[in-house]
């Protein structure tokens, strides 16, 4: 399953301390180990995959591996921002007891 739409820039939280190139490729913001739904360790990390003029990727909590930032990318949130718009993608890895719940409540 995937889930994908358009959202709020989160860009901004991405940012390092460097004045001159506040966004650096490649560079993790934010870096941590958990366990994913199948109960494997999962290399999660926050970081820009491209920042061009026209177009901006990045991630949060996505796994390290080749795919980070692209299309196949099966782990955390990916972000574009792409004329004046911000679209995120989320691909579920898989359902499981935690995971699947729908509910609705009505008044």
């Amino acid at each position: 399953m995937i889930i994908s739409g358009v959202t709020t820039s989160r860009l901004e939280e991405l940012k390092t301390y460097n004045l001159s190139t506040p966004y650096i490729v490649d560079f993790d913001i934010e870096s941590v180990n958990y366990i994913n739904y199948s109960n494997q360790t999962i290399s999660g990390v926050s970081r820009v995959t491209k920042y061009d003029t026209d177009e901006k990727i990045y991630v949060f909590d996505g796994n390290l591996d080749s795919n980070l930032g692209s299309i196949n990318q099966v782990t955390g949130l990916r972000y574009i921002d792409k004329d004046f718009q911000t679209y995120f993608h989320f691909m579920n890895e898989g359902l499981n007891e935690t995971n699947s719940i729908l509910e609705s409540n009505f008044k």
